[in-house]
């Protein structure tokens, strides 16, 4: 198939079906039909109307019976109420929950395939992409580290001043509308369900994204990435002592890590957040953070607002992720990986300064 900057991709149990629900809702016309990797694809054509985040044409494939259904495409409309209404006309079922998290859309239905598309209009799309959801992080003084063995001693008291920091994770949609506005690389496993990173998954955190991706991400966004104290300090969620965010155990109710049954990614905010109002710093995915990494840094690291070492062959990832055990979701635990290095359970957050 062509790449994704040209492509909406609509997976439905019964091809013929769906392409007709499609042609009298909105007047995609079929050009072209083919096989590919066994299953039925019609190639469409989409028009001007409604808006596919710019895409022109698409693909209708048979979806296995093993690949779960969702959203797969946020699709801009003059209005969403008239949609609705015709959608359920022809077969569609109306959908009225909202997203409480991540790129939201304002209503959604889905179609006789199964498949959920979420519906905005032109203004509510606008304020959506450029209003970030941001949580500002009081500053103060907290004791970093730990004392068992380990690079993560010993504990020191740091102050920060205050800052902010993204409530979730960054998102497969928000990534994507900055590789569209870019011209960046997409992830290295965009199109990987079986890692919840595409299109077919906005709500789910990136993964597959090197440092520097997630360090461009950021500054294209005005922002940059927590240093590794924010983080810690973030983390914490003000609580003193604790080895979670959320307390002194992890349990599989309490994020998404290896015992909790997920076998992937999440979708962003589907566990309790910490005291700070912020989801997923335990489990999900691990995040990059801004400083280089050095085993030894916390003997002689800056009392106020560490930036980290001065230079360094990797940069530190912190948090764990849905592969990973509860030890790599305690709070104090580090771990660092090359710039240019990208993983299936690494994304990342962004933060940036209060003043």
């Amino acid at each position: 198939m062509a790449n994704t900057f040209d492509w909406v991709e609509i997976a439905t149990r019964n091809v013929a079906e769906t392409a007709s629900f499609y042609e009298r809702l909105f007047g995609w016309k079929v050009i072209q039909k083919e096989t590919a990797d066994g299953f039925d694809v019609w190639i469409f054509d989409t028009g001007d109307q409604p808006r596919l985040e710019n895409l022109r044409r698409g693909g209708i494939w048979e979806r296995p019976q093993d690949d779960p259904l969702g959203v797969v495409v946020y699709v801009v409309v003059d209005d969403i109420e008239a949609v609705l209404h015709r959608a359920k006309e022809l077969g569609g079922k109306v959908v009225t929950a909202k997203t409480p998290q991540g790129p939201a859309y304002r209503a959604c239905f889905a179609d006789p395939g199964g498949n959920r598309l979420g519906l905005w209009e032109e203004k509510a799309a606008a304020e959506e992409e450029t209003t970030p959801d941001l949580v500002l992080i009081p500053g103060g003084e907290f004791l970093m580290g730990a004392d068992s063995a380990g690079d993560h001693r010993p504990v020191h008291r740091v102050r920060l001043d205050p800052f902010y920091m993204d409530r979730y994770e960054v998102t497969n949609a928000q990534y994507l509308r900055f590789c569209q506005a870019t011209g960046h690389r997409l992830p290295e496993f965009w199109g990987k369900s079986g890692f919840r990173c595409g299109s077919r998954y906005p709500n789910h955190p990136v993964v597959g994204v090197s440092w520097r991706d997630a360090a461009a991400y950021a500054a294209w966004r005005g922002q940059r990435l927590p240093t590794e104290a924010e983080w810690e300090y973030a983390a914490r969620g003000g609580l003193v002592g604790m080895n979670f965010p959320n307390g002194d155990s992890l349990d599989p109710s309490d994020g998404n890590y290896n015992k909790s049954g997920q076998g992937g990614p999440v979708a962003v905010g589907s566990y309790s957040p910490n005291g700070f109002g912020l989801y997923d710093m335990q489990g999900n995915v691990v995040e990059w953070v801004a400083d280089f990494y050095a085993a030894n840094y916390y003997s002689c690291s800056a009392a106020v607002n560490p930036p980290g070492p001065e230079r360094g062959r990797f940069r530190v990832i912190r948090g764990g992720g849905w592969h990973s055990g509860a030890t790599c979701n305690q709070v104090t635990y580090r771990n660092a990986l090359p710039p240019n290095w990208v993983d299936f359970n690494v994304g990342f957050r962004c933060a940036q300064d209060s003043e």
